[in-house]
């Protein structure tokens, strides 16, 4: 098992030099945007406790390695509570209608993130050696080692400013997952200990190969979102010019009738809403459509106007 996981460190390395992880090691990026792909992980990340309960378990066992897996999986099958409270504590949380959120999570543009844990769960089930079950969970552990070092740094430097400490995205998740607690002695020394023939091997290189190629997708994935997030904009003008005719959430934050935050919140609802800015503003309350309608009639049509005759 040592050249398997050799090989594991080796795709671990490839895998922190995706264009995410550079992104999130860019300290003159505000915090909260490095982690701005946040809510976009939701499918993953609230699948994974399911994923360990119910596909990476198994009980009863007398196979010294599945209860290696086993013991591992009742620590992670319960992070996702802690998403959610991160989600909240970092302003990732906008009031959504349900049929809304719904859109988000089966969307194409959540894809890779929905149905990874699908795809890991057929890799896994599919094999009955536990050798080449034990090769798919170090691979699994290995990616969320990459990603939750990041994060746990990139909130190091936000606590200080925000006083508030994250239970996901911060050090303490990264420390219990380094931690591997197995319940077996020496237990990094047991893994590499034992002993695979090289067909078993061969199989192993295989599945790790598939495991980095479903985490590679799924962080282009996340990257992709980072490119298109208005969120934390660092002034009303940069969002401004974005657009060549000034757009209404411009008049309504300009004016005092919606703060940044809530123009932010409504941004990332419309991209996968399909519905007008105007619309999603006033049925989360931020602003009535009375008020909308005088704004555009009374202001923004006539600037509008003017700046075409310039």
């Amino acid at each position: 098992m040592k050249k398997v996981l050799s090989f594991i460190e080796e795709k671990k390395y490839d895998f922190s030099q995706l264009p995410l992880c550079h992104y999130m090691r860019d300290n003159s990026i505000d915090p909260r945007q490095r982690l701005s792909w946040a809510p976009w992980l939701a499918p993953y990340a609230m699948n994974f406790g399911d994923l360990n309960k119910y596909v990476l378990r198994k009980e009863p066992t007398t196979d010294t390695i599945q209860k290696m897996i086993n013991v591992h999986t009742f620590e992670d099958d319960h992070h996702w509570r802690w998403f959610l409270e991160d989600l909240e504590t970092l302003g990732f949380n906008p009031r959504l209608k349900y049929s809304d959120a719904l859109r988000l999570v089966w969307s194409k543009q959540a894809e890779k993130s929905r149905l990874i844990c699908s795809k890991l769960a057929l890799m896994f089930e599919s094999q009955s050696d536990s050798l080449l079950r034990l090769a798919i969970t170090e691979a699994i552990e290995a990616t969320g080692h990459v990603i939750l070092f990041l994060t746990s740094q990139v909130t190091k430097q936000l606590q200080p400013i925000t006083q508030e400490n994250y239970r996901y995205f911060g050090p303490s998740h990264f420390d219990v997952e380094t931690g591997h607690p197995t319940g077996t002695e020496n237990v990094e020394d047991f893994i590499k200990s034992l002993e695979l023939t090289e067909q078993t091997r061969q199989q192993a290189y295989e599945l790790v190969e598939q495991v980095f190629e479903l985490f590679t997708e799924l962080i282009q994935e996340l990257m992709a979102k980072v490119k298109t997030s208005t969120s934390y904009l660092p002034s009303l003008d940069s969002f401004v010019k974005q657009s060549q005719s000034k757009p209404i959430g411009a008049y309504l934050a300009e004016a005092g009738l919606i703060t940044l935050e809530q123009l932010d919140m409504a941004l990332q609802q419309q991209q996968y809403s399909q519905r007008r800015l105007g619309e999603v503003l006033s049925s989360n309350g931020f602003v009535n459509q009375q008020t909308i309608e005088y704004m555009m009639k009374h202001v923004i049509h006539p600037d509008r106007e003017l700046a075409v005759s310039r």
